[in-house]
């Protein structure tokens, strides 16, 4: 898979969701990225004085994310009173 799956702007940063690998071990980046003024590209925010870099997802537990984000998802539909 390449290219991001998943991305929200909030709080001026945009969060993006997408495979990454790194030692040829692929995993989930959930990542933040700050927008550069002059350009308007978006660029991963560490280090610095930029804050909420993100966190990795190993491949092992994303099933597990998967099934927490679905429940997570009924449960608000349910408060709403939406059809699953």
């Amino acid at each position: 898979m390449s290219g991001p799956s998943f991305e929200i702007v909030y709080r001026s940063k945009l969060w993006r969701l997408s495979v990454s690998e790194y030692k040829g071990m692929e995993r989930l980046s959930i990542w933040a990225h700050y927008q550069v003024a002059a350009t308007g590209e978006w660029k991963p925010c560490g280090g610095g004085n930029r804050d909420s870099p993100g966190f990795i997802v190993p491949a092992d537990r994303v099933d597990e994310l998967e099934e927490a984000i679905s429940a997570i998802a009924s449960y608000l539909r349910s408060k709403k009173g939406l059809a699953a």
